[in-house]
C-alpha cells in the first residue's frame, strides 16, 4: 500500500515537532529541560511554526472537501497562533527573569537578527491569523470572498518562521 505524499510531509512535520519538543525538553539529548523557561520558547514556536502552520497549509491537499480543509486550516491555525503567544511569554519571561533585554540589545549579532526576524514573524503571522478570521466571516455571513491575498502571505511567513 503507497502512502500518499501529502500524508508523508505532514508526517514529516509531526516527527520534526516531536524531535525539536524533545531536544529541548530532555537533558539527556543536550536540552535546557522543563524547569527553564527558555526551553518553552523553542516548544511552542515549533508547535506554531512546524506543526500547526505546516499542516493547516497542506489541509487543503489531504480533504478534497474545500469546507472540510477550511475547518481544519482555520483551527490549526489559531492552535498556531496560540502556541506564538506561549512561545514569546516564555522567552519573555526567560529574559525578564535574567534581567535581559527583550530586543536583543547587548546579544550577539546572530541572536539580533533572531530576535528582530522573530518579532516580525510575529507581527505577520497576527496579521495573516486576523486576516484569515474575516475572510473565514465574510464568507460565512455573505458568501463574498475578500483578501485573497491570504494564501498567497502564509506560506512565506511559515518559511521565515521555519528558518528563524
Amino acid at each position: 500500500m503507497a502512502i500518499d505524499a501529502n500524508a508523508m510531509v505532514v508526517l514529516a512535520l509531526i516527527l520534526t515537532t516531536l524531535l525539536l519538543c524533545a531536544g529541548m525538553l530532555f537533558t539527556d539529548l543536550g536540552g535546557t529541560g522543563p524547569s527553564m523557561a527558555f526551553s518553552w520558547h523553542p516548544v511552542f514556536m515549533a508547535l506554531a511554526y512546524v506543526f500547526c502552520m505546516g499542516t493547516g497549509i497542506m489541509s487543503y491537499r489531504l480533504d478534497p472537501r474545500r469546507s472540510v480543509a477550511r475547518t481544519y486550516h482555520g483551527l490549526l491555525n489559531v492552535m498556531a497562533l496560540v502556541a506564538t503567544v506561549l512561545g514569546y511569554a516564555f522567552m519573555f519571561k526567560a529574559h525578564a527573569d535574567k534581567g535581559a533585554s527583550q530586543f536583543g540589545v547587548g546579544a550577539t549579532t546572530i541572536r539580533q537578527v533572531h530576535v528582530w526576524i522573530g518579532y516580525a514573524v510575529i507581527a505577520l503571522t497576527f496579521l495573516q491569523g486576523g486576516v484569515g478570521i474575516a475572510k473565514y466571516a465574510s464568507l460565512v455571513n455573505s458568501g463574498q470572498k475578500i483578501f485573497r491575498w491570504h494564501g498567497q502571505l502564509g506560506k512565506p511567513i511559515f518559511a521565515v518562521g521555519l528558518v528563524n
